[in-house]
């Protein structure tokens, strides 16, 4: 990996990135934009990771829901695809779920 996430404060993210260059520049625009695509997916991956709830029951149009815990789910970014834990939250009734997430991202998720 040419990339490598350091750390993440608050909403500081820290990237290392690592390039090996190439007597041939085709070869060293290939590295180049295969780190750059490393970096976005992990800020992008921390960033949806910043987005999300602590897990706590949150209440929406006057009903209370709870975490079913964090599940993953992939999303497509320009850089590529990540995969995040996210809380989805549901009554406890059962029913539809609602995941904060998506909403705080303006994801439009098609069914």
């Amino acid at each position: 990996m040419s990339a490598q996430l350091l750390s993440v404060e608050g909403s500081h993210v820290k990237i290392v990135v690592s390039i090996e260059l190439s007597r041939s520049m085709l070869t060293s625009e290939e590295a180049i934009q295969e780190s750059l695509n490393e970096s976005g997916c992990l800020a992008t991956e921390a960033a949806l990771q910043y987005l999300d709830t602590d897990g706590s029951a949150i209440e929406i149009a006057g009903e209370v829901m709870r975490t079913k815990g964090q599940q993953p789910k992939a999303y497509q970014t320009p850089y590529g695809e990540v995969v995040v834990e996210r809380h989805v939250y549901q009554r406890s009734g059962g029913g539809k779920t609602y995941c904060p997430l998506e909403r705080e991202a303006k994801i439009m998720v098609v069914p």
